[in-house]
């Protein structure tokens, strides 16, 4: 490399696919830095940010270089007719293979040349993506494909691309991409060993690949969720921040707010509850609540809650009314009922003793009757921590024997009954703590499911 722009011969080599990994990084660092001219020259084979682009450099460059550029972009013009053909196609044969019984899916991607083509590879990931968004933002048209179906067939398809046709680099990164969502798919089912190695491609690939920025973001966010689902909460957290950070790099909005939700969480459970709040008040200013209600929702429900932790319950109090308002829009009559119960303990925060214990009673029966006995016993908690203050032992003594009635204590997870338990034991022997009441309901706290908003 020169100290301005990359050896002409390693650049043409790079735009051609022909280049080693270790070379290619250099390129990369020097392209995503923001050098307006090797990206003017290179044309539409760099992605662009969506903000504006930087001023152009002044130096000219070297003849040389300018003409091993202009060779490379003339390679990969005459490969734009073929790539056009191809998405024209595209609509048309996704039909005829999502069409397909689904038994012969995977055979008929594999077995007929017509299916091997980028865009179509392209058009089965974002489905796959977009599977579990609900409408309007779902993709129509793929009827019942499962998402583990549409990866295995991306899969497919990106393992039959020829690299002499469409470029090496192109092949590489989508193979690199559809291996993530099949690690994605894998851990959702719960196979951590397969997930992992799913990985492992896909990192292997994206070596051999152009490590097209966005690529790299979308497998660290896949890789994140994995890490997360095994308990690496810290890993999960720090691969979450590193694709948000590329993501807001390239101006990808989307994809950046989908993140941003995720990574809140992570970050709460890897004890970053300033980094788990500031990336949920992003998130919240980033979400369009008309195309994703659901999304905007959950990082306000989530936002709430979190302030509410960090005794900013007045603040809380806000975001925790408009995620109400959405989910009562969109019937999640579970989520409203948890949100109430987080209104609840605001109101108690902020000094509102009688008005807090009645919406806690309110909202427990209401967490009952929905079956939600989970969310119940963090109710009880609440309100044992209010007679305990209070000196009222009986009112103690009588709701925690309630929640052993048969029809609720169904609902509960063992450790949740076992912790209850004690709390009653310690309640009849008038030796109930305050510390002993928060560690409870801690543990009650960590032991609920965390919640993913959209």
């Amino acid at each position: 490399m020169t100290t301005s722009h990359p050896d002409p011969s390693l650049l043409e080599r790079f735009l051609r696919g022909d280049l080693p990994a270790a070379e290619r990084r250099g390129v990369v660092r020097h392209l995503i830095s923001g050098c307006a001219a090797c990206r003017s020259l290179a044309g539409d084979l760099w992605r662009a940010p969506l903000s504006p682009p930087p001023e152009p450099q002044k130096e000219p460059l070297p003849t040389e270089y300018r003409a091993a550029m202009d060779r490379a972009v003339r390679v990969a013009r005459e490969r734009r007719p073929a790539l056009a053909a191809a998405r024209r196609k595209t609509p048309e044969l996704l039909a005829e293979l999502l069409a397909a019984p689904p038994s012969q899916r995977l055979a008929l991607a594999e077995g007929d040349c017509r299916f091997a083509i980028p865009s179509l590879c392209e058009e089965l990931l974002a489905r796959r993506a977009a599977a579990h968004l609900p409408s309007p933002r779902r993709p129509t048209g793929e009827g019942s494909v499962e998402p583990r179906d549409l990866a295995e067939l991306a899969l497919a398809i990106a393992e039959r691309l020829e690299p002499a046709t469409w470029g090496a680099s192109i092949v590489r990164d989508l193979e690199a991409r559809a291996w993530a969502h099949r690690g994605d798919v894998e851990r959702e089912a719960g196979h951590r060993d397969e997930a992992q190695r799913a990985f492992r491609m896909a990192h292997s690939l994206l070596g051999l690949g152009s490590e097209d920025p966005w690529d790299c973001a979308e497998i660290s966010r896949y890789e994140a969720r994995f890490e997360f689902s095994r308990g690496q909460v810290a890993a999960a957290a720090a691969l979450g921040l590193e694709s948000a950070a590329i993501y807001r790099k390239l101006g990808e909005r989307d994809c950046l707010a989908a993140t941003l939700a995720e990574v809140g969480p992570m970050a709460l459970r890897a004890g970053r509850l300033d980094l788990a709040i500031e990336a949920l008040a992003e998130a919240v200013g980033l979400v369009d609540p008309t195309r994703e209600p659901l999304r905007m929702a959950g990082c306000l429900h989530w936002l709430g809650a979190l302030l509410l932790r960090d005794d900013r319950a007045r603040e809380s109090l806000g975001h925790l009314w408009r995620a109400r308002s959405l989910y009562e829009r969109l019937g999640k009559d579970d989520e409203v009922l948890r949100v109430r119960w987080i209104e609840a303990r605001a109101a108690l925060a902020i000094g509102g003793l009688a008005e807090g214990e009645a919406a806690l009673l309110a909202v427990r029966e209401h967490l009952l009757a929905a079956g939600l006995g989970q969310d119940a016993a963090g109710v009880m908690v609440d309100l044992v921590q209010i007679y305990l203050a209070q000196g009222r032992w009986l009112e103690m003594r009588e709701l925690l024997g309630e929640i052993f009635l048969p029809y609720r204590a169904r609902d509960l997870e063992r450790g949740t009954m076992a912790a209850l338990l004690m709390l009653r034991r310690a309640a009849e022997t008038e030796s109930a703590t305050i510390e002993l009441v928060r560690e409870l309901a801690n543990y009650l706290a960590a032991s609920r499911p965390i919640y993913r908003p959209g």
